[in-house]
């Protein structure tokens, strides 16, 4: 169990998701957040304008540096959001290659608004060293090559990434029609996590949040269940205290 957290994702100057939510996320549960930005993005509340890659060579240069001055033991999690480019990715592998800490990928593929951030390339070679990856319905259906409409569907996509050597799929269905249900699959078995949906509009960062609050649970020493299901009741009580800023949509109640 460890105080620190690593983020590694692009940068939302809005603050409602990516590195500068994780970071909120990070210090909300206690915790001390470690970050490198892999990309500069133009965006604000209601959508993704453009994106300039970080130089893959810096990132590396800086995840090796930050990796080397931590002491033994001091690192508790790894969050990897925005990729970008399968470069990066497999920049960021190459350093992690030695990591023995629980890492939580959120494979982020486009913006809520449309806008493409990363290809399923960027998120292969990070396969190997993630403890659980966190794909909402559309980045599940092109991972597994299974189009996701149902929670049926659902378990048949986490299987197949299940087969092609994810250790634990999180599949997210706050998409899918009804009250949303996220599906793990695990070694172990299954687990169907349900609420009833909180009326209003969807916060920013939803799954930015509920992957750091993961990374977060497993640097406290939770087990993948128990810091799934606590990370779900986390960002709950976060959208049912989200406020409006900006013109688009309202950011989650971070702090």
């Amino acid at each position: 169990m460890s105080g620190a957290v690593l983020v590694i994702a692009g940068l939302d100057p809005s603050g409602g998701a990516g590195l500068l939510a994780d970071t909120a996320v990070v210090l909300a549960r206690g915790l001390f957040p470690l970050g490198i930005v892999t990309a500069l993005t133009d965006q604000d509340s209601s959508a993704c304008h453009s994106m300039h890659l970080t130089s893959v060579d810096l990132v590396s240069r800086q995840l090796r540096t930050v990796l080397a001055d931590l002491p033994a033991g001091g690192l508790g999690a790894i969050k990897i959001g925005m990729l970008g480019s399968a470069e990066m990715g497999a920049a960021i592998a190459d350093a992690l290659r030695d990591v023995k800490t629980p890492l939580v990928l959120d494979p982020i593929l486009s913006s809520s608004s449309g806008a493409v951030l990363g290809s399923i390339e960027a998120f292969a070679p990070l396969k190997g060293l993630t403890s659980v990856v966190t794909p909402n319905t559309d980045e599940i259906s092109i991972m597994s090559d299974i189009i996701v409409h149902s929670m049926t569907e659902m378990r048949s996509a986490a299987t197949r990434l299940r087969e092609r050597g994810w250790r634990a799929v999180l599949g997210k269905g706050g998409h899918l029609d009804g009250d949303p249900c996220d599906l793990l699959l695990e070694e172990g078995g299954e687990r169907v996590f349900a609420n009833e949906r909180i009326a209003g509009p969807v916060p920013h960062g939803t799954g930015c949040a509920l992957s750091t609050e993961i990374a977060c649970e497993l640097a406290l020493g939770r087990s993948l269940t128990d810091a799934v299901e606590r990370a779900r009741a986390h960002v709950r009580d976060r959208i049912a205290r989200a406020r409006k800023l900006g013109n688009g949509r309202p950011l989650l109640g971070y702090p």
